[in-house]
């Protein structure tokens, strides 16, 4: 399920207007299909976009192999700094039958180092991450009608390639799914004609998701 707030999307319905007519009646309508595409955006590339603060995970590293990876992959990227300079994640972890009120809190650049150009955590004690580890962050991209008198840091806008695979697949389910009514391609072999139904997701789109895929909290594909 996607976290992103309504209204603070990485794009808009003006930004959709740009590529195609939408009425005034017409923008509940491509404001949903925003919310959707971009949720589903997420849970395809498997990272968080939309602007978080203080967004929090909890991994369960069952495993020694698990504990003993040197780095996470953050959700949330990129990491927002404080007004210091000082990144905004927070680490801590606890063991197996323990509480989290009994956790550990792990020392920035003691215990873990933060590599913010790359979007991960690295392990800096080899002993291992603990059997629960909460990451609590903030970071991702801002949309044009975040108000950032919010914030003490200005967060940085999507990337243009992102803004547009999403753009054209609210367009595209837009035209797909009007009144109830998906588009049909008709194909002719041999004399007899089938109707085949289009691809549920635009073509680009799909590339980008696969551009900025991740496969694992420990990998990056």
């Amino acid at each position: 399920m996607s976290l992103i707030t309504p209204g603070l999307s990485l794009v808009t319905v003006s930004d959709v207007r740009k590529y195609q007519t939408v009425t005034v009646e017409e923008e509940p309508l491509i404001q949903s299909l925003i919310s959707a595409t971009e949720s589903l955006f997420e849970s395809l590339t498997g990272r968080l976009w939309g602007y978080r603060v203080d967004y929090k995970k909890v991994f369960n590293f069952d495993t020694p192999r698990k504990r003993s990876m040197p780095k996470i992959w953050l959700p949330l990227n990129p990491v927002a700094l404080t007004s210091g300079g000082v990144v905004r994640v927070a680490v801590k972890g606890w063991d197996y039958g323990d509480k989290e009120s009994e956790s550990d809190d792990l020392v920035l650049d003691d215990d873990f180092q933060v590599i913010k150009e790359r979007g991960y955590i690295s392990l800096q004690d080899y002993a291992g991450w603990h059997y629960w580890t909460a990451i609590t962050m903030t970071g991702g991209y801002a949309s044009q009608n975040l108000d950032l008198t919010s914030y003490s840091v200005t967060p940085p806008d999507a990337p243009e390639d992102v803004k547009l695979a999403i753009i054209r697949q609210v367009i595209y389910n837009r035209l797909r799914y009007m009144g109830n009514k998906a588009i049909l391609e008709d194909e002719t072999i041999s004399g007899a004609t089938s109707r085949l139904k289009e691809d549920v997701h635009d073509p680009f789109f799909i590339s980008i998701v696969k551009l900025y895929k991740r496969y694992g909290y420990f990998n990056h594909g």
